[in-house]
C-alpha cells in the first residue's frame, strides 16, 4: 500500500509550486484568474519568499525569481535554483536542484518541472520521491494529462538503502511504464520487474492495483508457503472482497500436498454500535484411525471461532465467543491452535461506578483424550451483581453480593443455585502505624440438585439444599518503614481472624466452581480459600504472614511474603495433601527480585510444613536486554490436588534471543519433561532485518503424539518487505 501512495506526489507538488509562485508574485500578475484557493483548496495563507534575484518581463509576461529560491507555505517548502511564471501562456516553470517538501515528511527531489493549463497538464524530468519509512520513488520523467492522469516512465521503487558491496539496493520493483488514473483510483504497471541486489528474479507484463485515495479494495493478497511434516508442501493465496467501507471478507484456499484442499475464510464487520467478526476453515480430509492409520473414504473436517462486543447504552453491553471444531484434533494437525478446550460464551454486562451487573452463558468443548462430552457442563445462566453502598454504617462500607447459576449435563449431576451476601468492612490506622480491618458477612444459599451420585434414600436423586454462612474476621497489619541510604526498607507482619461456623458444606451439596483448588500466597489472605461459592471454609482459623520489601533508588527492588494458615481442627473438604488438610498448613510463598534493568526472577513455592522440603516450586527468570535476553521456567507440582488430577509434573523451558549484528539475530527455545524424561517442544529461528526487509528462517518440532497427530517438524522462510507486503 506504501508503493501506491507515491504516485500522488506529483500533482499534488506540482499544484503546491504553482499556488506557492501564484501567492508570492499576486501583485506583479494580478490579471491572472487563478488564486492559492483554486489551485490547492485551502484558504490563502502569508508566503515566505526568498531570492537572490526577483524580474518581471512585460514584453513576454514573465516573472523569474532565480538564485537560492526558496518559498514556504505554512510546513510546506519549495527549494529552486530559479522558478518562472508566464501569464500568457499559464506556465510555471522550477528548474535546477527542485525540492518540495511536506509537512508529512515527504519530499520530491527534480531537475525541473513545467505545469500549464490551469495545472491540469505539466512534465517532471528526473525525478525522484522519497517517502516515509525510507520509501522512495525515481523515474526519469512523469508526465500529466487531462487532470486526471499521471504517467511515469522507467520507474523504480524501493525501500532499501544501497547496499555498497552490491552497488544495489537489497530489492526494487522496476516498472517500464506506470499509469495513474484518479478518476478510475487505479495505478497499472506494463513490463514491471522485481529485482533482489539488481538481478531481475520475478516478471509481471501486467498488474494493477488500487491507489492510496482508496482504502481497501477487492484482490489477490501475497501468498504464503511453508512445509510441514503432516501437510506436506502448502501454499495459500488469500483473495480479498471489499464489500463496504465498514465489512469485508477474505478467503483463503490453502492446498497441501499430504491432506489436499483446506479452504479457510475470515468476515469482519464494524458497526456503529459494537464489532464482530468469523473466521473459519472447512475441508474433506482423508479418514484416519487414532493411530493415524488411513482408513477408507474421506470426511468433513473444519472449525469456526467468533466473537464480537456490541454496546447497549451509555452503561450496558453484550457480546459473545463462538468457538466450534468437528473433531478434536483437527485444530493441532493444521496448525490453527494448540489449545485444549475451547469456550462458547454469550455475556451481557452493566458497569456503574464500583457497581457490576454480569450474566454469562457458557458451553464448553474438551478436546482431550480422557474429556467425556456427557460429563462437560453447560451453562445456560451465570449471573452476578455486585454494589457498594455509599451511606456508611457504622463507620463501615456495606456491599451487596447476589450470584444465580444453572448448570446441566447430558450424563451427570444437574444443579441451581441462588446465593446472597451482605458484607461489612471498616478500617482503621492508628496512631502509631497499625492498620486494622474489621470484616462481617452473611449468605444464603439456595441449591435444587438433580442426578447426584451416592444421595441414598432418594430414588428421584433430587434435593433442595439450604443453607446459612456467616463470617466474621479482623486483620491486623503493622508496617514498619526504614529508610537506609539509599534503600526503602519495609517489613509487615499480618495476622488474620476468621471465624465460621463447622458444617458449612454437606454432603449431597455438588463442587461445580472450586474444582480446581490450589493454596499458595494468592490466597494465604482469603476469607474463604476456595474458588467460587460451591465449597466453604469451615471453622475458626487463624492466618499469619509477613511481607518484607526493599526498593533502591536506582530503580532495584525485592520482595517476599511469606505465610502459614493454622485452623483447631482439621477440615475434611481440603483434600490431601492439599497443604491444607491438617490443624497446620504448609508454609506458602513468593520472592520477587529485581536489583536492576536486566534481572527479574519470580519464585513460588509450598513448603512443607514437618521437613520444609518443596511440595511446590515455580521460578521464573528473565536476564538480559532487547537484544540479549534469556528466559527460564522452572515447575515441579507433587502431592496437591492438581498432581493427583493430572499426575504430578516437573518441566522446563527456555527461550533466548540473541543479537548478532546490526541485522542479524536468533531465537530459540525448548520445553521439557523432566518428570518423564522427554522433550515437549523446540524451536529456532534465524532473523535478518534491516531497513526494508524482514526475513526469518523457522525451525519448529512437537514431539507429542495425539491420537492421529504425530511428531511433527516444520520448517518456515517468512519475508516481509516494509512499504509492500509480505
Amino acid at each position: 500500500m506504501r508503493m501506491k501512495s507515491l504516485f500522488l506526489g506529483f500533482p499534488f507538488f506540482a499544484s503546491l509550486c504553482a499556488a506557492l509562485m501564484m501567492a508570492l508574485l499576486a501583485p506583479a500578475i494580478a490579471q491572472v484568474p487563478t488564486t492559492l484557493e483554486d489551485a490547492i483548496g485551502e484558504p490563502a495563507e502569508q508566503v515566505l519568499f526568498e531570492a537572490d534575484s526577483l524580474s518581471y518581463d512585460a514584453e513576454t509576461g514573465t516573472v523569474t525569481a532565480s538564485g537560492n529560491v526558496e518559498a514556504n507555505y505554512g510546513e510546506r517548502i519549495l527549494l529552486a535554483d530559479s522558478v518562472t511564471y508566464n501569464d500568457r501562456t499559464d506556465e510555471v516553470f522550477a528548474e535546477g536542484n527542485v525540492v518540495i517538501s511536506q509537512p508529512s515528511g515527504e519530499v520530491l527531489f527534480a531537475d525541473r518541472i513545467r505545469l500549464r493549463n490551469d495545472l491540469s497538464e505539466g512534465i517532471i524530468e528526473s525525478m525522484r520521491l522519497l517517502l516515509q519509512n525510507n520509501a522512495q520513488l525515481a523515474a526519469n520523467r512523469a508526465t500529466r494529462t487531462g487532470n486526471n492522469v499521471t504517467e511515469l516512465e522507467q520507474a523504480v521503487f524501493t525501500s532499501c538503502e544501497e547496499c555498497e558491496w552490491a552497488g544495489a539496493p537489497l530489492w526494487q520493483i522496476r516498472s517500464f511504464r506506470v499509469t495513474h488514473d484518479q478518476e478510475r483510483q487505479r495505478i497499472v504497471y506494463r513490463g514491471a520487474s522485481f529485482e533482489i541486489l539488481g538481478v531481475p528474479v520475478a516478471y509481471l507484463p501486467y498488474f494493477a492495483h488500487a491507489d492510496p485515495t482508496v482504502v481497501r479494495q477487492s484482490g489477490v493478497l501475497p501468498p504464503a508457503m511453508g512445509n510441514t511434516t503432516e501437510l506436506g508442501n502448502i501454499i495459500e493465496v488469500p483473495y480479498y472482497f471489499a464489500f463496504a467501507p465498514n465489512y469485508d471478507l477474505t478467503v483463503s484456499p490453502m492446498l497441501t500436498s499430504s491432506e489436499g484442499l483446506v479452504m479457510k475464510a475470515e468476515w469482519r464487520h464494524l458497526m456503529r454500535s459494537g464489532s464482530y467478526g468469523f473466521e473459519g476453515s472447512a475441508t474433506y480430509a482423508e479418514r484416519r484411525d487414532d493411530n493415524n492409520n488411513q482408513l477408507p473414504g474421506h470426511r468433513f473436517r473444519g472449525h469456526l471461532f467468533g466473537e464480537g462486543a456490541f454496546e447497549l447504552s451509555n452503561n450496558w453491553e453484550w457480546g459473545f465467543l463462538v468457538e466450534a471444531v468437528s473433531d478434536d484434533t483437527y485444530l493441532k494437525r493444521y496448525n490453527f491452535t494448540d489449545r485444549d478446550r475451547l469456550t462458547n460464551n454469550f455475556y451481557a454486562r452493566r458497569f456503574e461506578g464500583r457497581d457490576l451487573t454480569a450474566i454469562d452463558s457458557y458451553y464448553f468443548i474438551g478436546l482431550r483424550e480422557e474429556d467425556d462430552a456427557g460429563l462437560t457442563p453447560i451453562v445456560p445462566l451465570m449471573a452476578e451483581h455486585r454494589e457498594v453502598l455509599d451511606q456508611r454504617y457504622f463507620g463501615g462500607q456495606v456491599g451487596l453480593n447476589f450470584n444465580a447459576l444453572s448448570l446441566f449435563r447430558t450424563e451427570g449431576t444437574d444443579t441451581s443455585r441462588l446465593s446472597g451476601e451482605v458484607t461489612w468492612t471498616r478500617t482503621h490506622v492508628s496512631p502509631v502505624g497499625q492498620v486494622y480491618t474489621f470484616f462481617a458477612s452473611a449468605r444464603g444459599d439456595i441449591y435444587h440438585v438433580d442426578n447426584v451420585p451416592m444421595m441414598p434414600g432418594d430414588p428421584e436423586d433430587e434435593e433442595v439444599i439450604l443453607r446459612f454462612l456467616p463470617l466474621a474476621a479482623f486483620e491486623w497489619r503493622w508496617p514498619f518503614v526504614r529508610q537506609a541510604g539509599s534503600v526503602r526498607q519495609v517489613i509487615e507482619p499480618i495476622v488474620q481472624l476468621v471465624g465460621t461456623a463447622y458444617g458449612g458444606n454437606p454432603d449431597d451439596l455438588p463442587n461445580e466452581d472450586g474444582a480446581s483448588f490450589e493454596f499458595d500466597e494468592t490466597n494465604l489472605f482469603s476469607y474463604n480459600k476456595f474458588p467460587g461459592l460451591d465449597q466453604w471454609e469451615e471453622g475458626p482459623r487463624i492466618n499469619t504472614g509477613v511481607r518484607l520489601a526493599a526498593n533502591t533508588l536506582g530503580g532495584g527492588s525485592g520482595s517476599i511474603v511469606f505465610g502459614q494458615s493454622f485452623r483447631f481442627r482439621n477440615d475434611p473438604e481440603f483434600d490431601q495433601d492439599s497443604g491444607l488438610e491438617t490443624e497446620r498448613s504448609d508454609y506458602v510463598g513468593r520472592i520477587d527480585l529485581r536489583p536492576g534493568r536486566y534481572l527479574d526472577v519470580i519464585h513460588r513455592f509450598r513448603l512443607d510444613r514437618n521437613d520444609f522440603h518443596f511440595r511446590r516450586n515455580e521460578v521464573a527468570l528473565w536476564a538480559g536486554t532487547d537484544d540479549y535476553n534469556v528466559e527460564v521456567g522452572y515447575a515441579r507440582l507433587a502431592d496437591d490436588q492438581i498432581a493427583a488430577t493430572l499426575g504430578s509434573r516437573e518441566e522446563i523451558n527456555a527461550r533466548t534471543y540473541l543479537t548478532l549484528t546490526d541485522n542479524w539475530a536468533v531465537r530459540a527455545g525448548a520445553r521439557r519433561d523432566l518428570e518423564n524424561s522427554r522433550m515437549i517442544n523446540s524451536f529456532a529461528g534465524l532473523i535478518f532485518e534491516n531497513e526494508c526487509t524482514e526475513i526469518e528462517l523457522s525451525y519448529r518440532r512437537r514431539f507429542t503424539r495425539d491420537r492421529d497427530i504425530e511428531p511433527s517438524t516444520a520448517v518456515m522462510l517468512r519475508v516481509r518487505l516494509r512499504t509492500v507486503g509480505n
